[in-house]
């Protein structure tokens, strides 16, 4: 039987800002993807994708570990 008290439904929702976490975390998939390929284009150079690039994969891991924290807190 599903909950009917707002407690009950409050348990079932996921946290607003674990979708927003994981929204940020796509997002930046999809830059890391137009940095390889500004790249493969030959629009930015290797060592600014090296540069850029490392610093996308740093913040993805920190919105990984975020998101790991905030669904086990609810």
């Amino acid at each position: 039987m599903a909950p009917t008290s707002p407690k009950g439904l409050a348990e079932r929702e996921t946290p607003s800002s674990v979708v927003f976490s994981r929204l940020e975390w796509a997002l930046a998939s999809e830059f890391e993807y137009h940095l390889l390929l500004a790249k493969d284009l030959e629009l930015l150079k290797l060592l600014d994708y090296e540069r850029l690039s490392g610093e996308v994969i740093d913040v993805k891991r920190m919105l990984a570990s975020l998101i790991h924290k905030l669904r086990a807190e609810s």
